[in-house]
């Protein structure tokens, strides 16, 4: 039964355009990720000081932010709009031995789907923005930061794509975020109703040289 989990989530892992997360199952690990995580990682969880808090993973990817937090004992929900990464988090979440396993939903973050994400102490939102900015229109992203704001009790860990990433195709449908991307996204987030925005490191990518912010927001 184990191997026949693990084939399959081999099988659809393979099947991604990139495996962009390390993947979090013993005997699936020499599968490279297009990106380490584990930095943005340990910079939430010292900033995170909250034992067994609630927290959404928005945008969750196959889950390695989903469940290396809810290994820590951590009440975890990840959505995701992409069948296959469902499909991989749930086969992940049976090859891990989590004894408050998260759980995880197809759904994508549009204005009109926001009543199918719970309220949480904490929220996760990595990597997500740039691509509702050029699919759906900065309007549109500003209405969902409201949003996002109103579903997060807490504090919301946040990190977009940044203009002078431009190499990047959906690098032009960003506004000009200026010499320092962090003032631009400080007053984003404050227009959405954070006030206390707080850059907790600058992170790789690997996509170009340019570091992008991580920041909290309150």
């Amino acid at each position: 039964m184990v191997q026949d989990l693990y084939q399959e989530c081999y099988e659809i892992l393979l099947q991604l355009p990139e495996i962009y997360q390390p993947v979090l199952a013993p005997g699936l690990m020499h599968l490279k990720s297009k990106r380490l995580c584990s930095d943005r990682l340990e910079l939430i969880i010292n900033d995170l000081k909250d034992k067994e808090a609630s927290i959404n993973d928005i945008g969750c990817q196959i889950g390695f932010f989903s469940l290396s937090l809810a290994k820590m004992g951590h009440v975890v929900h990840g959505y995701d709009m992409d069948d296959k990464n469902i499909r991989i988090c749930k086969l992940l979440n049976e090859l891990n031995d989590i004894p408050n396993k998260p759980t995880f939903t197809k759904v994508a973050f549009g204005v009109e789907t926001t009543d199918c994400f719970d309220s949480a102490d904490y929220s996760l939102c990595l990597a997500v923005f740039h691509h509702i900015i050029h699919l759906q229109g900065l309007d549109v992203a500003k209405d969902l930061i409201i949003t996002l704001r109103s579903k997060t009790k807490k504090k919301l860990y946040f990190e977009i794509g940044q203009s002078n990433e431009s190499v990047e195709p959906w690098s032009k449908y960003l506004p000009d975020m200026g010499m320092d991307p962090f003032l631009w996204i400080a007053d984003f987030l404050r227009n959405g109703g954070f006030k206390n925005i707080q850059i907790l490191g600058r992170v790789p990518t690997h996509l170009t040289e340019v570091p992008r912010y991580l920041v909290s927001a309150s």
